[in-house]
């Protein structure tokens, strides 16, 4: 749908795919960093792809001696899984990538940092198309339904306009709620607990993100002779609520909120707003 992939498995329910999710992810490399069963929410921890590191002498020798792990790709991904009952009975499935760079973090090349980088949506797809495979589904079936694409995929602008500091999305209701919820995983907002009656999400900042892009971490020669990183100072984490409201014609409105219902004004409000924007146009 538009950009959007995702799983439409017909013939069991979120319970029954729990377990088979657990154990591809765990199959593919992949340790599960947070379970949440009630909501349909499982997140893997960060996980470097070693595929990428280049096979060379130097690598070898470092493996035989035991220090293979001074070489690093600097690149991390982590997946959000979300699971939701579908209309008709069975779950759907979605996969949310999000990725890390390591980058210097001064002119002497001595220490890097974590910064986030973008979703890679192809990676999205060629998972999905590996949980197919592990349900059971051929080649040939898997192939065909990555190829499938919306003759009239909405373009980038049509879905989300931002008018006097408020967020509008277009579009039916029921999808503007799966689209926030998909949103809040890539752009780094923890869901703990949502109200499909009131179409609220409770977030709060994903604290492997967070301490991620705060924590130096020593460069090649640092991880070499065992130099330590400086240690992350403790970061409060916000919370408030994401509320998808019906606002007719055909539009939805995007409110961000306190617990208590009035509105939340931190001082990161206006950056989270501007990144679902961006996430959700």
């Amino acid at each position: 749908e538009g950009g959007e992939r995702w799983l439409n498995i017909a013939n069991k329910n979120p319970a029954e795919v729990w377990p088979l999710l657990h154990a591809f992810w765990q199959e593919q490399g992949f340790v599960i960093a947070r379970e949440e069963p009630g909501i349909g929410l499982m997140e893997t921890d960060w996980a470097e792809n070693r595929a990428k590191l280049p096979q060379d002498g130097l690598r070898r020798l470092f493996e035989r001696v035991g220090l293979g792990g001074v070489y690093s790709t600097g690149e991390r991904d982590k997946f959000t899984i979300r699971l939701e009952r579908n209309s008709k009975g069975g779950t759907d499935v979605f996969f949310t990538h999000r990725g890390m760079k390591e980058t210097y973090a001064d002119r002497n090349k001595d220490t890097t940092m974590w910064q986030p980088s973008q979703r890679d949506t192809a990676l999205e797809a060629a998972l999905l198309g590996r949980f197919m495979q592990y349900l059971g589904a051929d080649e040939q079936q898997i192939e065909q339904a990555l190829k499938q694409q919306q003759s009239a995929a909405p373009r980038s602008g049509d879905l989300a306009t931002l008018e006097n500091g408020h967020l509008i999305l277009r579009g039916d209701q029921a999808r503007n709620w799966r689209r926030v919820g998909l949103a809040l995983d890539r752009i780094g907002l923890s869901v703990t607990a949502q109200n499909t009656q009131r179409q609220a999400y409770l977030v709060q900042v994903a604290p492997a993100e967070g301490e991620a892009v705060r924590t130096e971490q020593p460069g090649f020669f640092g991880r070499l002779f065992g130099r330590s990183s400086k240690p992350a100072e403790p970061q409060a984490r916000p919370e408030f609520v994401v509320t998808v409201q019906p606002r007719g014609n055909n539009a939805s409105q995007l409110v961000l909120s306190n617990k208590d219902g009035s509105p939340y004004q931190g001082a990161d409000a206006q950056t989270w707003l501007s990144r679902l924007y961006n996430e959700l146009r």
